[in-house]
């Protein structure tokens, strides 16, 4: 196994969380699927209304989509794990995981930058105060790549 990349969207309100999934969904193959426990639901069938249903089901849950692959323009990223998680009975937030590996053509400096970017222009569109991405773990803050707006402190070795 390669090195896994997080990125963590955090402490979102519940409809935060759907308006991020809205944004996700469109940069996924159309025909898969996000898996809540037992029930698995075409990305077409969700709506805010089952969004809430399935957030309301437990105290902590995590509604997971394994698709072929996200699609952020320059950079192509295959096989994320993309995990929209509730935990301590009330924080939501979204993590998406990758091996950097299976990023094909572009250096992974390049995969940073894209990722950054990404992150940045959904966190503004959706009000998102908190997010950082790095290796897995990435809520170790040593090595990230960057925590909001700010790079660092954590870069690849060129």
């Amino acid at each position: 196994m390669g090195q896994i990349i997080e990125i963590i969207f955090e402490d979102l309100e519940a409809d935060g969380q759907y308006k991020i999934f809205e944004e996700i969904r469109h940069l996924i193959p159309r025909n898969s699927f996000l898996n809540a426990d037992e029930d698995a639901f075409k990305l077409n069938q969700i709506t805010p209304e089952l969004m809430l249903s399935l957030q309301s089901r437990n105290e902590n849950y995590s509604l997971t989509i394994d698709p072929k692959f996200l699609d952020l323009d320059s950079v192509l990223i295959r096989f994320p794990r993309i995990s929209f998680v509730k935990y301590d009975g009330s924080k939501l937030d979204i993590n998406i995981n990758f091996e950097i590996e299976l990023v094909k053509s572009i250096s992974k400096s390049q995969v940073i930058q894209s990722l950054h970017n990404f992150a940045i222009k959904l966190a503004k569109k959706n009000y998102v105060k908190t997010y950082f991405c790095g290796l897995d773990p990435a809520v170790d803050e040593n090595t990230r790549f960057f925590t909001n707006e700010k790079l660092g402190p954590y870069f690849f070795p060129t």
